[in-house]
């Protein structure tokens, strides 16, 4: 077998468990990670729970209104205690021994503490705390609150790119979860590289203008706008969304498609704002988190939009399934001994190596 060298990762990185287990720590565990929305945790006692790298956190709002983050794991026996979201309005409970911690994480009652633990200080074990910010209502959470990079240099220049929506007056229209056989950078690259629009997206993304695109890149992150090809008409895809149009004006009719590093995907529209998060469960496998954000119609309210339409447009809304087995296939191809890269177009494929320098700089410290 010929030797191959790739022009950007190792094809190892897509699938050896070495790989897996050091971008957990030098990765994931390094940077901020996005949880959720404001609007997941609005009540005192709402949280969300995520897991950063191989760390199990949550995010809770106590019951002064402030936002909280912690790991989540009991300081008895390390026991993960909350599970996905919900409410609890009082109390953190253990549910293997009871242990009780109040909303400010502070370890509150022990059962039998008189006879079996007669020389603890609850003081000293409250629960273990994590950082956490808000961006423009999105939630990001930190597992260090003493190493973490400042926020807003990290994040960057992404507020002025994103555009004129504001998350907390969107509702959630659509939500979905992919178990995607492929390794999660292959969601990213995907997401964040543009020449595949004309060819693998043909009759799915139609009245978009390809050519208009702007990238910009900044401290890891990446976005990208292009233009509608008809000015006032929307793409055409976005006739099969449930929601008005919350773009300010036509301006905002195109699509804007973020990256913020490592694993968010961002895009926008004239009736959108979606999430997509790539999650490693593997050094084979991800699973793609879709959470899609508009304005629901009011009864009986017509659509009064204008689409962009065309013979060869689809009838439904299947980008994300297209892009899910364009990442399947890479990944098969990933481990042959001849996969890889052998070379990346000059303009719409170099957010791939900007995105491959970052992560190599973390992956070597």
């Amino acid at each position: 077998m010929r030797d191959v060298k790739s022009l950007g990762l190792n094809r190892e990185a897509y699938f050896s468990e070495e790989w897996f287990a050091k971008e957990q720590k030098n990765v994931f565990a390094q940077n901020w990670s996005f949880v959720g929305v404001e609007n997941d945790v609005k009540n005192n006692g709402d949280y969300i729970c995520t897991t950063v790298g191989n760390l199990p956190l949550f995010v809770i709002r106590d019951n002064q209104g402030q936002l909280r983050a912690f790991h989540n794991i009991c300081r008895h026996r390390g026991t993960v205690m909350l599970r996905d979201s919900g409410n609890i309005s009082s109390a953190i409970e253990c549910g293997y021994h009871c242990w009780r911690y109040d909303l400010t994480g502070e370890l509150r009652s022990i059962p039998q503490q008189a006879k079996q633990f007669s020389r603890v200080d609850k003081k000293e074990l409250s629960l273990y705390p994590a950082a956490v910010n808000v961006f423009k209502s999105m939630i990001f959470i930190h597992p260090d609150p003493d190493n973490a990079p400042d926020f807003t240099q990290w994040i960057g220049e992404f507020g002025q790119h994103f555009g004129p929506y504001d998350l907390s007056e969107l509702e959630q229209i659509h939500s979905v979860n992919y178990d995607m056989n492929a390794n999660w950078k292959l969601f990213i690259e995907n997401h964040i590289e543009s020449y595949h629009l004309w060819y693998a997206h043909k009759n799915s993304i139609l009245g978009l203008d390809h050519k208009s695109q702007v990238n910009h890149y900044y401290n890891g992150h990446w976005s990208f706008f292009q233009s509608t090809l008809v000015e006032g008409k929307m793409a055409e895809f976005e006739k099969y969304l449930p929601s008005k149009i919350i773009a300010p004006n036509e301006t905002w009719f195109g699509s804007g498609d973020h990256m913020i590093y490592p694993n968010l995907g961002v895009v926008t529209g004239a009736k959108f704002v979606a999430m997509l998060k790539a999650v490693p469960t593997s050094s084979t496998t991800s699973q793609v988190q879709i959470r899609v954000f508009g304005k629901f119609m009011d009864e009986g309210e017509q659509d009064q939009g204008q689409y962009y339409e065309d013979a060869g447009s689809s009838e439904e809304f299947n980008v994300n399934q297209e892009d899910i087995d364009l990442c399947e296939r890479v990944q098969k191809g990933m481990m042959s001994d001849l996969g890889g890269i052998g070379a990346l177009a000059e303009d719409y494929e170099q957010s791939i190596k900007h995105f491959h320098d970052k992560y190599l700089t973390e992956m070597a410290e």
